[in-house]
């Protein structure tokens, strides 16, 4: 996560070398080569770190792609990241008695369509255990 207008620091690690490896920002979703990268940079050498100082959209989800030979063949894994103020997450109370309703309350979050709160057991992990309720953050169970 990154704050509005923050330099964006990235690491790449055993490239292949070429002088024509590349590295490019994309908004999540987007396709490398039928899509232009928002901000790319040629990298220097196997390793190293590049800094993206472009201004991203503030509220966007993004990754950076690594590739070779100015093409558009991803050499390495995506790295997802956000740009914009710190979401926040919070309920009304500490402690509810069974039955009560859970008031949930969120800023700052990146404001996607299918953007949902999930409730979990204490001590649960999300994606791997299974959750007790959840909503979409327009209040519905369906978009």
């Amino acid at each position: 996560m990154y704050a509005p207008n923050e330099d964006i620091p990235i690491v790449y690690a055993n490239g292949p070398g070429n002088s024509t490896d590349w590295i490019g920002i994309y908004e999540k979703g987007q396709t490398p080569g039928p899509t232009a990268s928002t901000s790319w940079q040629y990298v220097s050498g196997n390793g190293g770190t590049i800094t993206i100082t472009d201004n991203l959209t503030v509220g966007v989800e993004w990754f950076a792609a690594f590739f070779e030979n100015d093409g558009y063949t991803e050499i390495a894994a995506r790295v997802p990241f956000y740009v914009g103020n710190q979401p926040s997450l919070s309920t009304n109370k500490a402690e509810y008695d069974e039955g009560n309703t859970v008031q949930v309350s969120f800023s700052n979050g990146p404001a996607g369509a299918e953007d949902r709160v999930f409730i979990y057991k204490a001590g649960k992990t999300p994606e791997v255990d299974a959750f007790v309720s959840w909503q979409y953050l327009n209040g519905t169970q369906s978009v």
